[in-house]
């Protein structure tokens, strides 16, 4: 699943920092929304997996509240969403945007665009991004076994990115594949023997709720 609405700052260098890394009042309130739709449809986990990063760190804790019995969680950098700071170079514009600024969307949109032709950011190309997600993916087998669950948070372009490599997609199509995930959805996948499975893909019906005031207040992208 992808972790709930983040702090500003969270998109900067301070992704990783309990102090401004972790999410909002409406992003734990998504996580916990998630968590009690998660107790219901896997009672028992076998492995509870996220990155590094606050936000992921900080969902996943709160998901596992709504489980009687929980697996002790484990952190893999792997699932690390790319650093976006750097894709608009360094500018700390994303921590500075409250809400969903079409500016923003398309000056990140042309970075992602840059990054995939080539470019490095950060040290890291997207050719390695994709890959060490994909092979974080991979190696689920050593959390949880044949028959069994894991529950990963991670971010929009991690998971996406996974999601592109399972069905083929040009990487191109990556960019607004990852502009769709919503905070707090879920994305099941059934790893077989010989190969692995998109079963569902951004699931958010239980977010896209009306509340007291008539709005669909759980429901965000950014």
């Amino acid at each position: 699943m992808r972790h709930g609405q983040a702090s500003r700052q969270a998109y900067g260098a301070r992704g990783g920092d309990h102090t401004h890394g972790g999410l909002t009042d409406l992003g734990r309130d998504q996580a916990r929304a998630t968590g009690a739709l998660m107790a219901k449809r896997a009672s028992v986990l076998t492995a509870a997996v996220s990155g590094t990063l606050r936000r992921q760190q900080e969902t996943l804790e709160l998901i596992l509240e709504s489980f009687e019995t929980k697996p002790t969680p484990v952190s893999d950098a792997r699932w690390n969403e790319y650093d976006l700071d750097a894709i608009l170079g360094g500018t700390g514009v994303a921590s500075q945007t409250q809400g969903h600024d079409p500016d923003l969307q398309r000056l990140v949109d042309d970075g992602l665009t840059n990054w995939i032709s080539g470019g490095s950011v950060g040290g890291e190309t997207y050719a390695d991004f994709r890959a060490r997600c994909v092979e974080a993916l991979n190696d689920i087998h050593l959390y949880a076994g044949s028959g069994q669950t894991a529950l990963v948070v991670a971010s929009a372009g991690s998971i996406m990115s996974v999601v592109a490599h399972l069905w083929k997609c040009p990487s191109a199509s990556w960019i607004a594949m990852s502009r769709t995930v919503a905070n707090a959805s879920v994305t099941k996948l059934v790893v077989g023997r010989t190969r692995t499975s998109v079963w569902s893909l951004n699931e958010h019906a239980h977010l896209d709720q009306f509340d007291a005031t008539g709005r669909r207040s759980l429901l965000t992208l950014r």
